[in-house]
């Protein structure tokens, strides 16, 4: 498969995964009052694609199980589908084709096939790193101010859109009531300029890092 293929096999898929999570949205379960097709489509692309624009307030017209939704897209899209589905076939042990192989590395700009699905596991685990240290920092804060399931969720929800830079929040007036928080803004402003950054750069930066500090504790001391 040609690079020209692949990014056509990639842009279907992403329209389909926003069209078929926008007939998700729709449903009762997902939202409170009525909520139009064009919106719900609108909703679900913003946040696949993490454009941060909203025609609806995310914590008034989407229940609970809306914004988990609307929180996956926001993944999906960061992390992108097929680093989702090869994480997959990664915990299942199922080998990925030629095919799939190439599609991948298009979609997360890797150089070469080789090696693509050892930067997958890579790419994942930092992802989840970061993510996992900003929603324990933002829950521990939010607890202040809220019930412990209500903080853990928006810990969660908030730092993983902020490292994706996606612009949503669960909160009425999104983070405004914290604009003179310094440890709130320097939590998301931290994930935002990491996630910012790519996987590429972080890991490279990890690796130099690494290779530094075994060539400084290897390397002999002068008397």
């Amino acid at each position: 498969m040609d690079r020209r293929k692949a990014a056509r096999f990639l842009l279907i898929g992403y329209a389909g995964i926003a069209l078929f999570s926008a007939l998700l949205l729709m449903l009762p379960i997902m939202h409170h009052g009525e909520l139009d097709l064009i919106d719900a489509l609108f909703t679900a692309s913003s946040a696949v694609s993490m454009t941060g624009l909203i025609v609806k307030n995310t914590p008034l017209d989407f229940s609970i199980w809306g914004q988990i939704l609307i929180l996956f897209l926001i993944q999906i899209g960061g992390l992108g589908y097929m680093v989702i589905v090869s994480l997959v076939y990664i915990i299942f042990r199922i080998k990925l084709d030629y095919k799939s192989k190439m599609i991948l590395k298009e979609s997360i700009s890797h150089p070469t096939i080789k090696g693509v699905m050892r930067f997958v596991k890579r790419v994942v685990v930092f992802v989840l790193v970061f993510e996992a240290i900003g929603a324990v920092a933002l829950s521990l804060r939010f607890m202040l101010d809220m019930p412990f399931l209500e903080a853990l969720w928006s810990g969660i929800f908030h730092s993983i859109s902020a490292f994706n830079n996606a612009g949503f929040s669960i909160f009425e007036n999104s983070l405004i009531s914290y604009r003179k928080d310094l440890f709130v803004n320097l939590i998301i402003c931290a994930l935002i300029i990491i996630g910012g950054l790519g996987y590429f750069v972080l890991l490279e930066c990890y690796f130099s890092t690494k290779s530094a500090f075994s060539t400084s504790l290897s390397t002999p001391k002068s008397c």
